[in-house]
């Protein structure tokens, strides 16, 4: 008999696997370097602030978590906020999909609150869905996942906070 195949590194990491997605070998570590982020100019952050429909992998019920207050804060700016958690039926009144890839219409942005480490399989979920950006929260950074939304044609934001950015660049 052969060994047993071991599981994929996502499987590990508590994330489900989604059908019909590679499985993921050598996912970023968990931990982002300090003062690492991308090299976006306030202008392109901007527009990529005028994108309107945003997923949202990882939203929390918990108003207590920023993957909680950030999309709020957000839909009380105007954003058309969809909610990603396997998790949850409804967040914040809205229907909540298990997967971005599983969301009905177009999504501008996918806003990622998932460890590095988790972030690549959540990227190429959602690629289907034709983001035109992958905006990764404040400390999470895996140049694979970048690397692969960008090949997508999408424009990648990394460790920075969606709510903060708008804050100083939008709603002044």
């Amino acid at each position: 008999t052969s060994p047993p195949t071991p599981a994929p590194p996502e499987a590990a990491a508590g994330i489900p696997r989604v059908p019909g997605t590679p499985t993921v070998i050598g996912a970023a570590p968990c931990r982002l370097p300090v003062n690492m982020r991308d090299d976006h100019t306030d202008d392109e952050i901007r527009r990529f602030l005028s994108h309107r429909r945003i997923a949202v992998v990882g939203m929390s019920r918990d108003p207590s978590k920023d993957a909680h207050a950030v999309p709020l804060y957000l839909i009380n700016h105007g954003y058309d906020i969809v909610p990603v958690n396997p998790s949850a039926g409804e967040i914040l009144g809205r229907r909540c999909y298990p997967y971005a890839s599983r969301i009905e219409g177009p999504v501008d942005i996918l806003d990622v609150f998932r460890p590095s480490c988790q972030v690549l399989p959540v990227v190429l979920d959602a690629l289907p869905k034709r983001p035109r950006v992958v905006w990764l929260q404040e400390g999470i950074h895996d140049e694979r996942a970048e690397e692969a939304a960008e090949r997508a044609g999408a424009d990648v934001v990394f460790n920075r906070c969606m709510l903060a950015e708008h804050r100083r660049l939008v709603a002044k």
